[in-house]
Parts: structure tokens; sequence; C-alpha cells
């Protein structure tokens, strides 16, 4: 990789600007800027990665300086004619692997310089959720939804490069909300789902051996409509998990 002079953010801001200035007509969501998630990986001590809906911010030296990772080159390798300059979630993983998730998924490995676009089974839909293990950096989750709008979770054991074939949730009419892994048990994989009907209540699906088997258990006390996702596993106590309840007039934990 060529090296990177670090620059104050605005610069970077203002380069990245120009740059789809020049590639593209204007295409701005209209959104506030945000942040997503604050990453420390453990294998870089001063490195800090600010992933915000407009890319990823880069320091190498606890904050003093930054360089900036725009959002049309991150998704660049994925969907940049459906979707140009949107990244849902981003997950790092146990190497430091970068992992940008729009309506397919890219993986930067040197420091968010290059983003190719990750391959197999994912290719034949588009991915909804994304978590990479904390202590396996070669193991990746992915719910993807296919064409005919069905949901499941496809696993990658390369760090998310390549995802394989068949899922370990098999495809269901249910929609999909979120996919986590346990901390302390990377063996242990929890997915919340809705009814697209309502036909049934908000379930909270666990795996004990990475996919070979699932038991669901109805959200108690949530109706049908509400959208459950999952805030953390307990990274002690693989059987604590923590959940945010949205509908149309609520908001609980």
């Amino acid at each position: 990789m060529a090296h990177i002079h670090p620059r104050p953010v605005h610069l970077a801001l203002a380069v990245c600007l120009l740059a789809m200035a020049a590639a593209a007509p204007a295409a701005a969501n209209g959104a506030f800027p945000d942040e997503f998630n604050v990453f420390f990986p453990v294998g870089a001590p001063h490195r800090t990665l600010l992933a915000a809906n407009f890319g990823m911010i880069v320091s190498e030296d606890d904050g003093a300086t930054w360089r900036y990772a725009c959002e049309p080159w991150i998704t660049q390798g994925s969907d940049v004619a459906l979707s140009p300059y949107s990244v849902n979630y981003y997950q790092v993983t146990a190497d430091m692997a970068v992992l940008a998730q729009s309506l397919h998924l890219t993986r930067s490995a040197d420091d968010a310089c290059t983003w190719p676009q990750s391959s197999g089974s994912i290719d034949s839909g588009t991915v909804s959720d994304i978590f990479a293990d904390p202590t396996d950096a070669t193991f990746v989750v992915a719910i993807m939804v296919d064409s005919s709008g069905k949901s499941s979770i496809v696993a990658s054991h390369d760090g998310g490069k390549t995802f394989d074939s068949p899922p370990i949730f098999p495809p269901t009419t249910d929609i999909l909300i979120a996919v986590e892994i346990a901390k302390s048990n990377s063996q242990v994989i929890y997915t919340t789902s809705v009814s697209p009907n309502g036909s049934h209540p908000p379930l909270l699906w666990v795996t004990q051996n990475r996919g070979a088997s699932w038991n669901s258990t109805n959200i108690a006390g949530e109706p049908a409509n509400t959208q459950p996702r999952i805030i953390a596993i307990d990274p002690q106590d693989a059987t604590v998990v923590y959940l945010r309840e949205t509908g149309a007039q609520m908001d609980s934990i």
C-alpha cells in the first residue's frame, strides 16, 4: 500500500467532495453528519477508527492527526449504481480488517485504503446485517436477503472475503433483523426475526453450535409489529442478551 500522509479531516473531506463532484452528479442523501461506531483495535493501541455516515476517519496517533476514506470509495466495489454512498454498518474483525455493509459487503485489510467486494454465497442477494466474531478473526456472519425476499444467515471462514453455502440459518419468509456472536463462546450466535404479516410475535433465535441447530423463543410482552434488534450479548455470559424493541409508538430495552 502506498504511504498515506495524515491530514486534517476538513481537508480530506474537501478532497473527497471534489472527487465526488468530478465523478458523478451530486447525490447527497441529505443526512446530518453522524457517527455509527468508534473502534479501538486491540492489535493497534494507537489506532482509532471512527465509522460515520459519510465514510471512515482513521487516526494512527491517538487522535492527534486523522485521514479520511470517503463513502463512495468504500462502496466502489459494491453497489455504486444502486446506492452510491450509503454504508449501513461497519464491523472490525479480530485481526483489524474492516467490513462495510451497504447493499453488499466490502472489506479493507489495509487500514481503509482499498475496499474489494466480498463474494461467494452473498452474491445471490443483498446483505442486511453483519457481525464479526470478537475472538476469531476468520469467522463472520451476515444476514442475506434473496431475490424472493427470504432471509438467511451465511458464514465466512476467511474473515469476510468469501461466504459459504449452504447458509447456517436456512431461508425463511420471516424477516431476520440482527445477528451477533457471543464473545465468551463463539459457538453461540443469536438472531432476531419478525413475521412480515404479524402472524406471530417477534422471535429470539439461538444456536449453540454455530448454526448446526437453532432454537427460538417468543419475545414476551411485545406486539408482533415491533422490531427487535440486538444491542449486545454480555461479554462474560453468553446466556444474557440485551434487545432494543422499536415500534410505531414505543421504544424499549
